[in-house]
C-alpha cells in the first residue's frame, strides 16, 4: 500500500481550493491510502480533518525560513504505515492511472537499485542466489545519470535530486560499497522548494566506438599491480608465464569444494582458471548430497560434477561416471587418480533409447564441452568416432544398482532418451538436467515428469 506525504500553502483563496482538489482526489485512488500532511499553514488543520489526514504540524526549517525537505522525507520514513513513500505537491490531481501505475510498478520492482554514475550507462549483472530467484537470474541496473535522461526524454522539463538524501547506508558511500539508491523528483516546471538540486541533462560527449591509444604500464607499475593482486592471482599469472615455455603443462587448480583440477586448455579450464563457472548451479548440488548417496553422472566430461560428487558422497557413496569420448575419459581418468576418487566407476559410453553403436562428434578444439550424438553448432572443426551406446536402466543393472538418490544429466539436448526406459525397481530418484534454454528446459521437464523423476532444471 502507499502513504503520500505533502507539505501546503496557506489553505485560503484559489491555490486553497486547488489544493483540497488535490487532496479529495488523493483520497479517491484506494480507500487504504495513507496521506501525511507536514506543515501549520493556515487551513493544514482543518484540512486535515476535513479529509482525515495525518496532520504533523511541526517541520523544521533552514535558515532562510523554508521547510525542510529533508526533515519531511526523515519523517514520514519514520511514521509511515506503508513501505512505499511518495511525495507530490499538494498542488497536483491525481488520477486513477496513477494508481494503477503504482501497482504494475510494485508488481514488477520488489526493490531497485541504481549505479552511482552521472554517466548514462545499464548494467547486466546476474543476482546472487536469493529464495524468490531462479538459479540464472539477470538484473539490469541503470546508473542515476540513465534515469536522469530517461526523465527528460519523457517529457519532463527538470529534474531535481533531493538533498540531503536520506540518512541510510544505500544513499551514501561507505567503506564497504559505494552509494546505491537516489531520490529523484521530475517536474514538468521550475519549482521553488527548498532541498532539491536540479540535475541537467546528461550527454554523451565522447564516441563510445573510438579506439583510445593504450597506455602501456611500466615495470614498476606492473611489479606493483603484481604484489597487490590476491594470492590466487599471482599463481595463475605465473603459472601462465611458464605454460608460454612449457606449452602443453597443466596448471593444478584447487576447486572450491576441495578437488584437484589440471587446466588445460578447454573452454571448461578457460572458466575454472578465470571465472567462477556455475558458481550457483555446483553450490546448489553440493548442498544436495549427502554421504552415502548413489550419483549418476551422465555427460561427465572431465569430471566436474563427478569429483563434486565424489566428495559429498564420501567413500560410503558410489559415483557412476557416464562419458562416452575416448579423449576425455583420459582427461577424466586423470582427474580420478589425482584426486584418488576410489568411489567413482567410469563407463565410457553414450546412453540413449536403444542399445548399439553410434557416431559421437568431437570438437577439435576449446570447445570439447559439446561434443554429441548430434552434429554440434559450433565454429570449430568436428570429427566423428564409434561409440558404444546402452540404456540407463541396462546400464546400472549391470552394475547392480538398485536405487539412484541423484542423476546429473548433460547430454547436449538428448537428455530425454536418456530416459525412455525405467526400471520399476529404481524407484526414486532426482535428476539435475542441463537442457539449454526455456523450450528446452519445459520439454525435459515433462519428459521427466512423465517417466516419474523430480527434475530439477
Amino acid at each position: 500500500m502507499l502513504t503520500i506525504f505533502t507539505t501546503a500553502k496557506p489553505f485560503r483563496g484559489h491555490i486553497g481550493i486547488i489544493q483540497r482538489n488535490a487532496l479529495q482526489s488523493w483520497k479517491a485512488l484506494h480507500p487504504g491510502i495513507e496521506i501525511i500532511l507536514f506543515g501549520a499553514d493556515e487551513g493544514a488543520a482543518e484540512a486535515a480533518r476535513e479529509f482525515g489526514l495525518r496532520h504533523e504540524p511541526h517541520v523544521e526549517r533552514n535558515e532562510w525560513g523554508s521547510k525542510r525537505l529533508d526533515f519531511m522525507f526523515a519523517r514520514a520514513e519514520a511514521i509511515a504505515r506503508h513501505g512505499i513513500l511518495c511525495y507530490i505537491n499538494c498542488d497536483i490531481v491525481l488520477m486513477q492511472d496513477f494508481w494503477r501505475a503504482i501497482e504494475r510498478v510494485r508488481a514488477v520492482h520488489r526493490e531497485s537499485m541504481c549505479l552511482p554514475e552521472e554517466k548514462p550507462s545499464m548494467l547486466l549483472r546476474e543476482e546472487p542466489r536469493q529464495e524468490d530467484q531462479s538459479l540464472t537470474n539477470v538484473a539490469c541496473y541503470p546508473s542515476e545519470g540513465s534515469l536522469v535522461k530517461m526523465l527528460y526524454r519523457a517529457g519532463f522539463g527538470m529534474v531535481y535530486r533531493v538533498m540531503p538524501l536520506p540518512d541510510h547506508e544505500d544513499f551514501r558511500e561507505t567503506t564497504e560499497h559505494a552509494r546505491r539508491r537516489t531520490v529523484l523528483l521530475a517536474s514538468p516546471a521550475a519549482i521553488d522548494v527548498a532541498g532539491f538540486r536540479l540535475i541537467p541533462e546528461p550527454h554523451e560527449a565522447e564516441d563510445p566506438w573510438a579506439k583510445r591509444p593504450g597506455v602501456t604500464a611500466t615495470l614498476r607499475q606492473r611489479i606493483r599491480r603484481f604484489v597487490a593482486s590476491p594470492a590466487r592471482r599471482k599463481y595463475i599469472t605465473l603459472a601462465s608465464r611458464a605454460r608460454r615455455v612449457f606449452p602443453g603443462m597443466p596448471i593444478p587448480l584447487r576447486l572450491p569444494f576441495g578437488a584437484w583440477w589440471l587446466a588445460e586448455k578447454s573452454a571448461l579450464d578457460h572458466e575454472l582458471i578465470y571465472n567462477e563457472f556455475e558458481r550457483m548451479e555446483t553450490g546448489f548440488v553440493e548442498r544436495l548430497l549427502r554421504p552415502g548417496m548413489t550419483v549418476v553422472d551422465v555427460g561427465a566430461h572431465h569430471g566436474l560434477y563427478t569429483l563434486l560428487a565424489s566428495k559429498r558422497v564420501g567413500r560410503e557413496g558410489r559415483v557412476i561416471a557416464f562419458e562416452p569420448s575416448p579423449r576425455e575419459c583420459r582427461r577424466l581418468e586423470k582427474h580420478l587418480r589425482w584426486n584418488r576418487c576410489s568411489n567413482v566407476q567410469l563407463m565410457p559410453c553414450a546412453l540413449g533409447e536403444e542399445a548399439g553403436e553410434a557416431d559421437l562428434f568431437l570438437v577439435e578444439g576449446s570447445q570439447d564441452w559439446c561434443n554429441s550424438l548430434r552434429p554440434p553448432t559450433v565454429d570449430e572443426p568436428t570429427k566423428t568416432v564409434r561409440v558404444s551406446v546402452q540404456r540407463l536402466d541396462d546400464a546400472l543393472a549391470e552394475l547392480d544398482v538398485s536405487k539412484v538418490d541423484f542423476i546429473k544429466v548433460d547430454a547436449e539436448g538428448a537428455e530425454l532418451s536418456v530416459f525412455v526406459r525405467r526400471d520399476a525397481a529404481i524407484a526414486e530418484k532426482v535428476a539435475a538436467s542441463d537442457s539449454r534454454g526455456s523450450a528446452g528446459r519445459s520439454n525435459a521437464a515433462v519428459g521427466l515428469r512423465g517417466a516419474g523423476y523430480h527434475p530439477i532444471l
